[in-house]
């Protein structure tokens, strides 16, 4: 079953990236949904621990990092002024982003 589920979150980490467009800044939506997608398949702190200790949340953490600390403050840095809220600016921005869509429509 543990082989079996991490196949399963590795093939919906690719189809995910897949299908997310070309930009650096949809992929970076597209990883936090894929750890936010992670987090609710476990259940129980024993789970979510073995859950952080593979490779693919590793993998995933470190881009997010990567995201965090060097693409979404360049990209946010050049379209910040031209809208109101942060909502207006990702729908704007990165309405043809699947992974942006999915995060605002559960927030």
């Amino acid at each position: 079953m543990k082989i079996l589920n991490s196949v399963l979150i590795f093939a919906i980490l690719v189809i995910s990236l897949s299908s997310c467009s070309s930009s650096p800044i949809c992929e970076c939506f597209e990883v936090r949904l894929e750890i936010k997608n992670m987090y609710q398949e476990v259940d129980g702190i024993e789970a979510t621990f073995k859950m952080t200790q593979t490779q693919e949340y590793k993998d995933l953490k470190a881009k997010k990092k990567e995201c965090k600390n060097v693409i979404e403050p360049e990209f946010f840095d050049k379209v910040k002024t031209e809208y109101k809220n942060e909502e207006d600016l990702l729908r704007g921005e990165l309405g043809d982003c699947e992974a942006v869509m999915e995060l605002l429509d559960k927030h």
